[in-house]
Order: C-alpha cells, then structure tokens, then sequence
C-alpha cells in the first residue's frame, strides 16, 4: 500500500445549491509574440465558497492563467477569451484603471516568493498598511493600525504587535508567506488566488494557511489554488483543473480527478507522490562515517543575552544510511547541518568525519577532510556561478577533488552520465537547464570528491512533483552503486518517509526524538512528533461513491516533457 493510499480518509460531500458563478472563464488564450501561445483554448468557473485548484508542473501554463486574471500578464502578452467575467464584469476589456480598482478589492493575488514580493526596506506592519491605505482610504490611522494587527494575527503570525515592526528578512520564510497573504486579504476580495501558497513552508505551517483557506471559503469567497502539492489540493480544493503544455488535460470534482483520473499525466502526477520506504532488507548499514555528540551552538542576542538554537544534539550515522531531519522553521536543522560540515564551530560537543574530529585538524587537514562530506542545496541556481557553463562547474569541483586537468574532461561525461544528464549540457549555463537538470549538476558536483557523506539540504522542495520522484529515485541509485551516507533535512515528511532509514526531529534546537522512520511515523513517543504528523496535509477520498463513473472531463494531451 502506497503513503498516498495510507492517508486517504474519510470526506463528507454536502450537495450544495446551484450558484452563479463569481469567476467565469471561457476559451482563455495567452500569446507572447506572434506564434508562441502559453495558454490554450482554457475554460472553468468558480463559485463563492468554493476553491478550483489548477495543478501541474512548471511550464504547463498555471501561473500565466492565474496573471491573466488580474490582467499582470504583461505589455507583450495577448490575452483573448470568448468569455471573460467577473460577477459580470467584463475583465477582457477593462482598462489599466479599472484593473486597479479590481487588483485587491476584487480579486487578491498571493506569490509564492514571499521574500521578493515583499519590500525589503519596509517593515512588515507597514506593507500591510499600505495595502489597507489604498483599498480603504476612508480609515483613521489608529483604524489601519487595528486592522493590521487583526490580518497579521488572523494569518497566523504570533505577537503580532513585534512581528509588524520587522522587515522581511528578520522573519522565517513561514511568516513571510503569512505577511504576503495578510497583504493580499487587507482589500477583503471577493475571489483570492494563491500561487503556490505552501511551497517551502513547514508542515504546521501549511495547517494553518490551509485552515486559513477553509475559513475563507466558509465565508463565501471564492478561492483559486495553483499548486503541484497533491495532498494541499485534496485537502482544499473542491474542483481540480490540471494543466499541461498549456492546455487543461483533465477538468473535475477533486475525488474524482485524484482517485479516479483519465488521463495519463494526471496519473503520472499522482503516481509520483513519494511513497513510504520498506524497512531495509538484505545488508545492513556499514561502519559509522559521521559521529555528532552534544553539540551545542550559541549566538548572543540584542540584549546582551545568548540564544541557543542547537541544544545538546547527538547522532551517527553509518555508511549506506539515510538519516532525515525534520522540524519547523528556526528548529535548527540547518545549523546543526552546517555543525556537521564543519562550517559553524561549535561551543560545546563534538563532530567526527571517519573518526576525525573537526577540532583537531588543521586548516589543511581540514579541507581536505572536508572533501568526505559535501552538500546540495535547495537553491541550486543560487549556489552557481551564472556565467559558468556546466563543465566548468564540474571541473573546479574535479580540480578540488586532485582530479588532473587532463582527465577532468572525461571525469566529467562520467559524472553527467551517473545522474542521468546527456553530454549535449556541457556547454550550458545554469539559466539554461531545467530545475531539476540544475539539481542534476548539483548531484554531480557533490560526488566530485567521492564522500563519504552528502549533506541534502531541501533538495527537492522547490521541484516538480514528478521530477521530484526522478532525483528522489537518482539519489537512491547513487547510494545503492556508492554506500555514500544522506543526512536529509527537508520539512516535507512526506519526502522524509520516502528517503530515511532513521529520522531525527528537531524542536528548539532540541533532538526530540530519534529512530527507525517507520517507528517515529507509525508510534511517535513525543508530542511534538505527533503534532508534525498530524499537520501533514492528506488526500481525502469520499467514503461511498454512488457510482463508480468518472465524472471529470478529459481533454486530449500529450505528455512528451524535457528530461528532468
């Protein structure tokens, strides 16, 4: 039985009135230029109080039809649609001030780059009150302020009094979606459209927005959902559209669609949710590669006061091993990652690499211990050189490795070819590739060195859900050929159940507890384990259906993609 499978529960499905519908869309066109069509011939409705989610992965056409609807396409799109109305409104002919008038009063429009749409020289309190100012000028000052404090807190924010007087970059990636959402609620719209919502954030978190969302639907505003999270979708959404190449592939209530879906890539998206990890058969673990012992980080605080963000942290962990560490923002995962990497020195405990103590080496030994363990990070565009092609990039790596110059350049075609990518990619820069070709290299980069241990930060989270399934499924590959240990640190547990042979969750910089993932997932012992658990979004399947005919509308498709 799948993890998919595993969490289905149980939906009651109300049978509601026939509504009119607040957002009618009808043979929807997006064009850049003169023969480059991102949209095609795109149809569906949504009624107050109830969500459509628009699902598939990047390029597949979501993200510009949600922009088409608050008219954000840009000066070179044309947008053309036989119908194209808001609760009457023509929206296909609205001008650039009518359109302002509809941005945030009608229709809300939530990022997921929160850190981006967010300005980073303003306090959090303030981008929220501005956004008030303008939708509602009529208010007082005091009025705003109380408004204010009420969105911030209403979106889950905690104190919200202090958290509104800091900028974006003081706050946890969770509470900065949160900001951006409060923001896009502060003209009280009739419809929101959230981009990716939950992306990136923990699963307690996602819990919040996602009862966030119900709340909102419960009052009667309508809700457009674009997302590649399954689970978000199940739990939100009452009618799922998925989108590929443009075109909407598949069109249906939520159950049937996930449950019961026609179409091929709608299939594949959803055979690409991770499943559980059987327990390890055959050869067990090897000898320890990695052995952390009470580690403890400190850092001083503004009043002259010390925080402690990683408290008394053990583990090891052994050739052949994934070890998954899960927690929510601030838990200190990364800082213990970074611990171990020998990166950030510790104030109290120990870290051994093959039973070498970062502690007791010189800068030289060092580095080239530091070669053992290396690390994949989540931002893999960010942790490039732009204006270095992909064989430059693999071959500083060789070179740091003592790999000769004249035999990088084959050293290179093995590594390309151990992670699935053609020799035609050599010559590309990293704008170039694909998220998860870029993830690709990074892989490749990594096992340069040949270590012993690879350090996986997020390495998945901001991909595709099935090309998520491909580098999962490549770095199990690799650890079958090589026996290089994983410390996995992800906040999708989902991911982390797929992956791990133990897990280690973390809370306030605290190891809270520690085991064999299907001991921890099936019977936690502490309660914050428990309460992770429970926060983590499900699919939902009704518990009778009537009939077992499909009642969604599949459209022809072709489901032809670039290799992740």
């Amino acid at each position: 039985m799948t993890l998919l499978q595993e969490t289905l529960q149980t939906r009651e499905v109300a049978t509601p009135a026939v509504a009119a519908p607040l957002l009618t869309v009808d043979g929807l066109r997006v064009r850049f230029g003169r023969d480059t069509t991102v949209v095609h011939d795109t149809s569906f409705t949504i009624t107050r109080g109830k969500c459509l989610a628009i699902v598939g992965e990047s390029g597949s056409g979501k993200s510009v039809t949600a922009r088409a609807l608050i008219g954000l396409v840009g000066g070179e799109a044309t947008v053309e649609a036989r119908r194209l109305e808001l609760d009457g409104v023509d929206l296909s002919r609205a001008s650039q001030r009518q359109w302002r008038d509809i941005r945030g009063n009608r229709i809300g429009f939530v990022l997921q780059d929160a850190l981006v749409s967010l300005d980073p020289l303003r306090t959090v309190g303030a981008e929220v009150d501005e956004a008030i100012r303008v939708h509602a000028p009529e208010l007082t000052k005091a009025q705003r302020r109380e408004r204010v404090l009420h969105l911030l807190e209403r979106v889950g924010i905690p104190d919200p009094e202090a958290r509104s007087a800091q900028l974006p970059h003081e706050l946890s990636g969770g509470l900065r979606q949160r900001a951006l959402i409060a923001t896009a609620l502060a003209g009280d719209p009739e419809l929101l459209i959230a981009d990716e919502p939950t992306t990136a954030l923990d699963v307690t978190v996602q819990a919040q927005i996602m009862e966030l969302f119900e709340s909102l639907k419960a009052e009667g505003r309508a809700l457009l959902v674009i997302s590649h999270d399954l689970a978000v979708v199940g739990r939100l959404a009452d009618t799922i559209a998925v989108m590929n190449q443009g075109r909407i592939v598949e069109q249906g209530p939520a159950e049937d669609v996930l449950f019961r879906p026609n179409d091929d890539y709608t299939r594949l998206l959803i055979d690409s949710v991770p499943e559980a990890r059987p327990e390890r058969a055959g050869t067990p673990p090897g000898e320890i590669v990695a052995d952390v012992a009470g580690v403890t980080k400190r850092y001083p605080s503004g009043d002259g006061s010390t925080r402690t963000v990683v408290d008394d942290v053990s583990f090891q962990l052994r050739v052949g091993e994934t070890l998954g560490i899960v927690g929510e923002s601030g838990s200190g995962k990364t800082t213990t990652s970074r611990i171990l990497l020998g990166l950030v020195e510790a104030d109290a405990g120990r870290v051994e690499i093959d039973g070498r103590s970062w502690d007791e080496l010189a800068r030289r030994e060092r580095v080239a211990l530091r070669r053992s363990i290396q690390v994949i990070y989540q931002d893999t565009l960010g942790s490039f050189d732009p204006r270095y092609s992909v064989e430059r990039v693999l071959e500083e790596s060789l070179g740091v490795a003592g790999v000769e110059r004249s035999r990088r350049a084959a050293a290179v075609g093995q590594l390309l070819d151990s992670v699935g990518l053609p020799a035609t990619v050599r010559r590309r820069r990293p704008l170039e590739l694909s998220g998860g070709q870029r993830q690709r290299v990074a892989i490749a980069r990594a096992l340069a060195p040949r270590p012993r241990v690879l350090v996986c930060d997020e390495p998945v989270s901001a991909l595709d859900v099935s090309v998520q399934a491909q580098v999962l499924d490549l770095l199990a590959d690799l650890q079958r050929e090589t026996g290089v240990a994983y410390v996995f640190i992800s906040h999708d547990l989902g991911v982390v159940s797929h992956v791990s042979d133990r897990v280690l969750v973390m809370k306030d910089g605290r190891a809270v507890e520690q085991g064999p993932v299907r001991q921890v997932f099936d019977n936690p012992t502490h309660p914050y384990t428990t309460q992770l658990i429970a926060a983590i979004p499900q699919l939902r399947a009704p518990a009778t259906h009537s009939s077992t005919t499909h009642s969604s509308t599949t459209h022809s498709s072709t489901t032809g993609r670039e290799q992740a």
